[in-house]
């Protein structure tokens, strides 16, 4: 069945603005919004970490830069003139900030570039946020909290501070929507 939807084309392709396209979940991301005929322009660290195939898609827009570099990520922004803005990020490694920085750089980005609230996507693959309520089972509770005190306190720490950054944002910035995983 997910093969099938794949196959099927959109019938308003969207323009998509798309951080972590290099990423478990963002890889996935790419490959099925190209696939359903829609515009993808990714900011990336590291295009050779893109499939070859998804690389040369015509529908895909491919434009360098660091997190950090909310000047550039505007300018690539207003080129893109996404319909929305999909942010799938995860602070895996040292410092543990690329979640809040990149939340930090697009929603200036977004501010920069549209007069008009732009909707803006979180999707973080890590079991963090405030989902926990969704976890039944005493054993899936405690294994969670187990893994978020000892294995995901940075990256969970740096997914509140996103959350910090979005309620800060200008309420005129952007509509947010955000899907943090399990915890």
């Amino acid at each position: 069945m997910a093969a099938e939807s794949m196959m099927n084309l959109t019938a308003t392709p969207f323009r998509f603005f798309l951080l972590g396209a290099t990423g478990r979940t963002g890889l996935l991301f790419l490959a099925q919004a190209l696939s359903r005929g829609h515009f993808v322009t990714i900011f990336v660290r590291d295009v050779s970490k893109l499939p070859v195939a998804l690389a040369s898609h015509p529908r895909l827009r491919t434009l360098t830069g660091e997190l950090h570099e909310a000047d550039k990520m505007a300018r690539a922004m207003g080129e893109a003139n996404p319909d929305v803005a999909f942010f799938m990020l995860a602070s895996e490694t040292a410092p543990y900030t690329a979640v809040s920085t990149g939340t930090y750089s697009v929603l200036q980005a977004i501010a920069a570039v549209k007069p008009n609230p732009m909707p803006f996507i979180s999707i973080a693959a890590w079991g963090l946020g405030p989902t926990g309520d969704y976890i039944t089972g005493f054993f899936a509770r405690t294994f969670v909290g187990i893994a978020k005190t000892l294995l995901w306190s940075k990256p969970h720490a740096d997914f509140e501070k996103q959350l910090a950054e979005i309620e800060e944002a200008p309420p005129d910035a952007c509509s947010t929507i955000s899907s943090p995983g399990l915890g």
